[in-house]
């Protein structure tokens, strides 16, 4: 057995609202790079989880 036959996808360790908010952020983070704001000092973007 390797070390990867023992990592689940993180999807099904997680709830409903915590993959949404991953999801949000993803989506976010890309905006930022598609309107080349990756060069700009206030980059960090972060998400509060539901509960």
């Amino acid at each position: 057995m390797t070390q990867s036959d023992n990592v689940r996808p993180i999807r099904q360790n997680i709830g409903d609202a915590e993959w949404q908010a991953r999801v949000d952020l993803a989506a976010c983070y890309r905006l930022f790079v598609h309107f080349g704001w990756t060069d700009l000092i206030f980059t960090h973007l972060s998400v509060r989880v539901p509960g």
